[in-house]
């Protein structure tokens, strides 16, 4: 809820000088209206006058050989409104199209902090969850112990220290050496900041674990899988993650899964040319996960094909193993869960999500793989953002307060900030409206409005 809090005194008084920023912009012109003063015309019309000012103005791909790309340019501007100079663009029906190229997430400014040892000791270097900027989406949310992450998988170390009190549920026997399970629900929701191991990025998500019946080399009945997933499902959980090459599953069963609320994470494979669940891959709500390196490269072990979602940090992902080791893991076992980690982090904020529109936010706010230009549509939308992800969830204002001070307005001037803005010695001339849009605070105190000039508080 927007507050207001005044301070007015004697002599009030109000300033703006330019909060200008950079942007990127594509525009396409309409056949007939390609004119490279546009800028002026624009600027000019319906009385719009702002500070631009424009660093380059190019054709976005001079090399092409498709003709309408002769009515394609990319501008680089600094303004102080750049949504009110897009809207003005849009009025002068130049263009066909404008494009407005906004950062989705370039991590944040203070990184959670974190104290679990075998990354404060060195041990390991936790790029995976550096990389996917969990500890910024834990700024938002530390996750929710009510919302829990089913692993179907193989054998489950439960009273390892980084898992003992995260695993409140057990299907199935502990006995037998194969932890993979345990790697892959450490991958999902280790214990965080507990002075112990390594992070999981659900944090305080905790784990239900589904054993399966397997082999001694780490194989099972698609049969068997396919009922552990209907076990996490009858039983209600809303994350099952899936880190094995098939699941057993219809496209009518994963229909059923996802529209009775359950997401399903599943790995695409650790194979360059493997295809692994393409019969449900398109199941909104489905989400085959590939991997990326260190270096936010795809990893070209690991699936890529036309039925990948997304990428996440798949090689040497630091987890903990069996009797209270830890080790780093390469494979699209453990590149799932941490997709499944940020879903638990994205339904603490907002428990109403759909599977379809979980899919949708983590492709719309996937970042992108540095040599994905050599696998055109093959490895899904990009690489899994955590932040991006659940700041697009988020009512939380964590944005710095935008202090507008010692200013003298001459022009019509927008402050706007997601959070609070603070006005102090601030002069309006005549002439000239200032125009304040916070989202939560605007505090103000010692303002000058003089005769003719304008103020105004959305």
């Amino acid at each position: 809820m927007k507050k207001i809090i005044f301070t007015i005194i004697a002599s009030l008084v109000f300033t703006f000088n330019c909060f200008c920023e950079e942007y990127d912009l594509t525009v396409v012109f309409s056949n007939s209206s390609k004119n490279e003063d546009f800028f002026e015309k624009a600027v000019q019309a319906n009385g719009f006058y702002l500070n631009e000012q424009f660093i380059s103005i190019t054709l976005s791909r001079p090399e092409s050989k498709f003709p309408r790309m002769a009515y394609v340019y990319d501008i680089r501007i600094e303004s102080d409104n750049i949504d009110k100079f897009v809207r003005e663009l849009e009025k002068t029906g130049y263009f066909e199209e404008i494009v407005l190229h906004k950062m989705v997430s370039a991590g944040c400014p203070y990184p959670y902090p974190i104290n679990d040892a075998k990354i404060v000791d060195g041990t390991f270097d936790n790029y995976a969850i550096e990389l996917i900027n969990a500890r910024c989406a834990w700024n938002i949310t530390q996750g929710n112990p009510n919302i829990i992450i089913a692993i179907v998988d193989m054998e489950f170390d439960t009273a390892h220290e980084d898992l003992s009190g995260q695993i409140i549920y057990l299907s199935g026997s502990t006995s037998g050496g194969n932890h993979h399970g345990t790697m892959v629900a450490g991958a999902a929701a280790a214990a965080t900041n507990n002075n112990k191991g390594v992070c999981g990025v659900g944090y305080n998500s905790k784990i239900a674990a589904y054993r399966v019946q397997h082999s001694s080399g780490g194989t099972a009945s698609s049969g068997d899988i396919r009922n552990a997933i209907y076990n996490a499902y009858d039983n209600g959980q809303r994350i099952i993650n899936v880190s094995w090459q098939g699941t057993g599953l219809s496209k009518a069963n994963a229909e059923e899964i996802t529209g009775g609320g359950a997401v399903l994470t599943l790995s695409a494979g650790n194979d360059s040319l493997v295809i692994c669940h393409s019969t449900i891959a398109n199941v909104p709500g489905v989400i085959v996960v590939s991997g990326v390196d260190r270096n936010n490269n795809y990893h070209t072990s690991f699936a890529r094909n036309q039925y990948v979602d997304l990428c996440a940090p798949g090689v040497y992902v630091a987890v903990p193993t069996n009797n209270n080791g830890y080790v780093g893991v390469t494979g699209t076992s453990v590149a799932a869960p941490l997709v499944s980690g940020t879903i638990a982090l994205m339904l603490s904020v907002n428990p109403n999500l759909t599977p379809a529109e979980i899919e949708t936010i983590l492709k719309n706010t996937a970042a992108p793989i540095n040599n994905a230009h050599l696998y055109p549509g093959l490895l899904g939308a990009g690489r899994l953002d955590a932040y991006a992800a659940v700041l697009t969830q988020s009512t939380i204002c964590i944005a710095p307060i935008v202090n507008f001070t010692n200013k003298t307005v001459t022009k019509d001037t927008t402050v706007t900030s997601p959070c609070v803005i603070n006005v102090q010695d601030v002069e309006v001339k005549p002439g000239a409206t200032l125009i304040i849009e916070p989202e939560e605070t605007t505090k103000i105190q010692s303002i000058k409005v003089e005769l003719g000039a304008g103020l105004k508080i959305q």
